[in-house]
């Protein structure tokens, strides 16, 4: 059985299946994936339900319009789609698109940055190799390190997962860098380096470990197994780590149905997250009062208003639950120091 994977070419990608990410296009096409190009002036669910995954590696210089997002999102939660997010250093506002703005319905937004790491890197500062595996996950089955190079790091907002982080000598540091996520039956993953698989380049494909790392995203991302690996029991080596096939993971805090797995975090970057978040509430709260102020002025149609409300609302829960995920894990952090 072979997964159709759908590249978008619409909106002007940096990654190109037949210019940049060739090797790419091999690797998948021997291993049961058909890579094709999706150039369409609007991406809609009927579109997409030909399509196991599909990519946007990069936009530049074009935006996704409300329309596409919400066909996405719809494409991914009701009919088990699966999407791949690759981004660049400067993020949204250096590549003047608007990748954010799909990334966050799944919990997760793409900063205006660049990882750089004077210490730990492949010859460049913007070549940081980082081995901060945070998860015994699928995506990062048989990974080591990786050459995270010209790429920006994630804000993690909603029941996203890092699965790798940034090292503790990069700027910004110990910052998500990939991220996996769950949306119905569909999955989604976000990564802030198109370069990583890139052909030709320093830190590209061609980094050792990046084939398999590109392989392990794709199989998740058609896979029906849990982000977990589960292969023998965990054996516990103190109340904050465990041991699993001799790699150290972090042990979540839980307490009911809220587990806190960013244990490796410094409680002032949390608080200044949280400030952060409760200043995008407010913002998301103010944009829905001018809607509903436009609705009621008869500038705005009822349906146009309520396709608006619906997307700002989902928002608005992602955003409440990360309040409520880091205020548990601060005042978890702060009682055990």
């Amino acid at each position: 059985m072979s997964y159709n994977i759908a590249f978008d070419t619409s909106h002007n990608p940096r990654g190109r299946l037949d210019e940049n990410f060739i090797q790419l296009t091999k690797l998948l096409n021997i291993n049961n994936f058909r890579c094709t190009k999706l150039f369409e002036p609007l991406i809609t669910q009927k579109l997409l339900k030909s399509y196991d995954i599909l990519v946007f590696a990069c936009p530049d210089f074009s935006q996704i319009i409300l329309q596409e997002i919400l066909e996405i999102k719809n494409w991914i939660a009701k009919e088990g789609g699966n999407l791949l997010l690759l981004s660049h250093a400067g993020g949204d506002r250096g590549r003047k698109t608007n990748l954010s703005e799909l990334s966050e319905q799944f919990g997760v937004l793409f900063e205006n940055n660049q990882v750089l790491d004077a210490e730990h890197n492949y010859g460049w500062e913007n070549l940081p190799v980082t081995s901060e595996i945070v998860f015994d996950h699928l995506i990062t089955r048989g990974i080591k390190e990786i050459c995270f190079r010209a790429g920006c790091s994630l804000n993690i907002i909603g029941e996203a997962q890092a699965v790798i982080l940034s090292n503790s000598s990069s700027q910004p540091s110990k910052t998500p860098l990939i991220s996996a996520s769950k949306l119905g039956q569909g999955r989604i993953v976000c990564c802030g380096s198109y370069e990583i698989f890139r052909d030709g380049i320093k830190g590209g494909f061609r980094f050792p470990s990046h084939p398999s790392l590109a392989l392990n995203i794709f199989n998740w991302l058609i896979s029906d197994e849990e982000v977990l690996i589960k292969a023998q029991a965990p054996v516990v080596t103190s109340e904050k780590e465990v041991q699993i096939n001799n790699n150290v993971v972090i042990t979540p805090m839980k307490e009911g149905k809220i587990e806190f797995t960013e244990i490796h975090r410094d409680p002032e970057d949390i608080e200044a997250e949280l400030g952060a978040l409760k200043e995008k509430l407010k913002s998301e709260n103010k944009i829905l009062n001018y809607l509903e102020g436009k609705l009621k002025s008869g500038e705005l149609e009822q349906v146009k208003y309520q396709s608006l409300k619906a997307n700002y609302d989902s928002k608005i829960t992602q955003i409440n639950k990360r309040i409520k995920y880091l205020q548990f894990g601060l005042k978890k952090l702060q009682s055990n120091n």
